[in-house]
């Protein structure tokens, strides 16, 4: 099973690209590209 210490290390950057962003905010990608752009990360969604 996957540490939080290896979650916390995988998300230090605060850069991620992101693959199924939706621009529809019903769908599941665009809620995950919102809340981590509220939490500071740099996203690049595809």
């Amino acid at each position: 099973m996957i540490s939080l210490a290896e979650i916390q290390e995988f998300l230090a950057p605060k850069k991620l690209a992101i693959a199924g962003v939706s621009r529809n905010p019903i769908k599941f990608g665009y809620t995950v590209l919102k809340e981590l752009r509220e939490k500071d990360f740099e996203i690049y969604p595809k």
